[in-house]
């Protein structure tokens, strides 16, 4: 037995050790050699003679200078496993039936690039702008994630790092902080140029180390364009913190999710720049606070600022659970806080609306300060419709939207409560006005009136003869004179904005006051804003005129004039009714109405009412109808003439009243009517007036015929 199973080698024995002086047993010396041989026999050659016929312990000892293994039954060695090519040695199978096995080079690969695996040596506040750009190379090219590992403070930028066309970014507590570089953005996602992502997640963080907020085209996170992509982003003290560039190349955005961790900071929160026919259509702006804290004056500015150039749209995007905070040391003299707007668009369809949203000022404002400030159109129409479920200091809150402009703006409370602490959204309830025409006059009960001059109210509107102004039989007022008006004054609380939603679109004229009763006019600011509203000096004051069912009033003002006109035409007046969607109710000052009982008169009065009827008055005695009389007139007659023939006369007598309808057509099938008296008996048929006609009247135009004495 050479060797003794566990690894000891002993001769042969008898005969071993040999003695001396005797003689060696050829035996033993055979038996010898025998064992010499077996026992090399069972040893591995070094020259790979005599492979291993069993499992070799090694007795924790190493394997020194192997070669690299190459085929499947090779030895790999340490260094084959360390170097960068290792993992493909190793398989991988991921867990579930039907799995495919790989090696873990493959399935690390089919996952996120990190900037460390282009510089391991990088770490908290390291600047990794080279390594990151690289790694972003290596996603575009591969397709892959990329994975931004959690940091303790922050990485360090010293310049844009291009983050486009890389589907999936995984920032979460990875801040990005630039060294202070200006006039270029952080970072950049989205599709490159003109080409659209889709179907993306990313979680970006970005941040200047210093304020920069106030210096131009220094952004945090340019986005190009995206489609049903989900994205987490925070930005802070930047000039934009997240801008939309739908100006360098068309491009769009369209059903994406954009949830806001924060933006702090920035000049602009959100920067939508279009032109060409970019768009961006049916995107949220899900949650987060929007705060701009100090040395932010800078003009032009806006939560979310909007510059619509060419035939781009922004339309159904809707901004969710928003907070947005401003200082008084940030506010510039035309900062918006929902939307600053520049419009020029072929396009009428643009619109935000901002839901479940929350509102803070605090500090001191040296002005007030926009909600909506749209002071540049050109073309184009855009839509905000704002619900707040807190306001908390609305009397630092104004509005602008232009001249002439077809903006709809609506601002409303969500818990349909009323701010300034009214508990119940308020309603109108003005008794529906009944017009009257009288002998050239018009009365209108229970609202106050204009007539040619708006510096006082009138008692009555100036009608008939060859104005169009005239009142219907059902009670309806037809007016075609911007200078004539029907309407109320309300009061409402000084240093409070208020909002008023109209039961219908109508031609308005807004006179506002002050405290001493003193009109505020003008556009600087605006004191009335409106739909296609402006400013327009009229006899008597400056007045604001729009056609519009929404109305909104500056703070500083403490009473005004709500009416309805003709000023652009002729046309049927609305009785407006209107609710209060944000602000303090205002209260009626029924104090200029035109009172029931001055609709008496002892001149003639036309037409409509049936003999015996009675108009009293508590200050004399009233008149009363002795006659009516409604026919048509037989022969046609033409302006200028003094006589018209009619189908009967039967009751007519000198002095009577009489109302002619002229073939000048109002609105519709309504025509002017000329009122004058009849001039003696008539001559059979034919009736001779006091005055003659302005205007032909064709067969069969209705002639109406009163007599009324005093009671």
């Amino acid at each position: 037995m050479p060797f003794n199973g566990s690894g000891s080698f002993s001769p042969y024995t008898p005969g071993n050790p040999a003695v001396s002086g005797t003689t060696i047993s050829s035996t033993a010396f055979n038996n010898t050699v025998t064992d010499f041989a077996t026992g090399l026999s069972n040893a591995m050659t070094r020259d790979g003679q005599s492979p291993a016929t069993a499992n070799i312990p090694m007795g924790g000892k190493k394997l020194t200078g192997l070669g690299d293994g190459s085929a499947a039954t090779d030895a790999a060695t340490l260094g084959q496993f360390a170097a960068s090519s290792g993992s493909s040695l190793v398989g991988y199978l991921p867990a579930g039936t039907g799995a495919v096995a790989t090696t873990v080079q493959e399935a690390l690969r089919r996952n996120a690039v990190c900037f460390l695996d282009v510089n391991p040596a990088l770490g908290d506040m390291s600047d990794i702008t080279s390594a990151l750009n690289t790694a972003a190379s290596i996603c575009r090219t591969s397709g892959r994630a990329l994975y931004l590992p959690p940091t303790l403070n922050y990485y360090t930028l010293s310049d844009t790092v291009d983050l486009t066309g890389i589907q999936f970014i995984y920032g979460q507590g990875a801040l990005l902080m630039t060294n202070g570089f200006t006039a270029k953005p952080a970072a950049i996602i989205g599709g490159p140029g003109a080409t659209v992502m889709k179907n993306g997640s990313i979680w970006l963080e970005v941040q200047n180390t210093l304020d920069k907020s106030i210096v131009a085209g220094t952004r945090g996170i340019k986005i190009l364009g995206m489609e049903a992509c989900k994205c987490w982003l925070f930005a802070r003290g930047f000039d934009d913190g997240l801008y939309f560039d739908g100006v360098t190349a068309t491009t769009n955005w369209t059903d994406n999710q954009f949830n806001i961790i924060k933006l702090y900071n920035n000049g602009n929160h959100v920067n939508i720049d279009l032109a060409t026919t970019s768009y961006l259509v049916g995107n949220q702006f899900i949650g987060g606070g929007y705060y701009i804290g100090t040395n932010q004056k800078q003009a032009a500015r806006g939560t979310f600022k909007i510059t619509l150039a060419a035939s781009s749209e922004c339309s159904a995007n809707l901004v969710d659970s928003a907070e947005i905070g401003v200082d008084g040391g940030s506010a510039n003299t035309d900062h918006a806080t929902l939307v600053y707007a520049t419009v020029g668009t072929t396009v009428n369809t643009n619109a935000m609306r901002f839901r479940n949203t929350r509102l803070e000022l605090y500090g001191t404002f040296a002005s007030k300060i926009y909600t909506v400030n749209i002071p540049t159109t050109t073309a184009g129409r855009l839509s905000v419709d704002a619900e707040f479920i807190s306001m908390p200091v609305a009397d630092k809150l104004i509005m602008d939207i232009g001249s002439l402009t077809n903006h709809e703006i609506f601002i409303t409370d969500g818990n349909w409560q009323s701010f300034g602490g009214a508990t119940m959204k308020a309603r109108s309830n003005f008794n529906p006005f009944h017009a009257i025409q009288s002998n050239n006059l018009l009365f209108v009960n229970g609202r106050t009136l204009y007539n040619a001059d708006y510096a006082t109210p009138a008692a009555t509107l100036a009608a008939g003869g060859s104005r169009l102004n005239r009142a219907i039989g059902d009670g309806r007022l037809l007016l075609s004179s911007g200078t004539s008006s029907v309407g109320v004054k309300l009061k409402k609380t000084v240093g409070a904005p208020l909002f008023l939603r109209l039961s219908d679109i109508g031609q308005l004229v807004v006179i506002c006051y002050d405290a001493a009763g003193a009109v505020l006019s003008g556009t600087a600011p605006w004191y009335a804003v409106m739909r296609s509203g402006r400013s327009q000096v009229r006899t008597g004051a400056t007045v604001y005129e729009g056609i519009s069912e929404w109305l909104f009033l500056h703070p500083d003002v403490d009473s005004f004039y709500l009416g309805v006109c003709a000023w652009s035409g002729a046309g049927f007046l609305p009785d407006l009714q209107y609710e209060v969607l944000w602000g303090p109710s205002p209260t009626r000052d029924a104090s200029n109405d035109t009172p029931i009982n001055i609709i008496t008169t002892n001149s003639f009065i036309q037409s409509y009412m049936p003999s015996g009827m009675f108009l009293d008055a508590t200050s004399f005695n009233g008149l009363r109808n002795t006659f009516n009389l409604s026919t048509t007139a037989s022969v046609a007659s033409v302006s200028g003439a003094s006589t018209i023939t009619v189908t009967t006369v039967t009751g007519i007598a000198n002095g009577d009243t009489i109302g002619i309808e002229l073939d000048t057509a109002i609105i519709g099938s309504e025509r002017q009517y000329f009122h004058t008296t009849v001039s003696g008996a008539p001559a059979g048929s034919v009736v001779t007036l006091a005055a003659t006609l302005p205007d032909n009247v064709a067969i069969g135009r209705k002639v109406l015929v009163n007599r009324w004495v005093v009671r």
